[in-house]
């Protein structure tokens, strides 16, 4: 078993992407987070069968994403511990090295 423990700039993301969602279609927005929320708790078991992330090529630590509905999940996992990185929408372009503290 993982511990996951989301940034702050993934907490963001989520805020950000609910904030977004809730304007959009307000019935959704809810479901939305508790999926996300059901998705990031997933990391606990076996992180590792999640595929690298394109941007894995971009920084000198392992980089992995979990897809979720039109959302990937930007993780690294050091020892136990599953650090979730950032929450971007597919549309997105990909991190570069500034998105993230090494």
């Amino acid at each position: 078993m993982y511990e996951v423990v989301v940034e702050g700039q993934a907490k963001l993301d989520i805020v950000e992407a609910w904030d977004y969602i809730r304007s959009m279609a307000p019935q959704n927005a809810g479901r939305w987070l508790d999926s996300m929320e059901e998705a990031i708790r997933s990391l606990e078991q076996m992180p590792r069968r999640c595929a690298l992330a394109p941007e894995n090529a971009v920084f000198t630590r392992e980089i992995r994403q979990l897809i979720h509905g039109n959302y990937r999940i930007l993780f690294t996992i050091r020892k136990r511990t599953v650090h979730i990185l950032h929450v971007r929408h597919g549309a997105r372009s990909y991190l570069e090295s500034e998105d993230v503290e090494e």
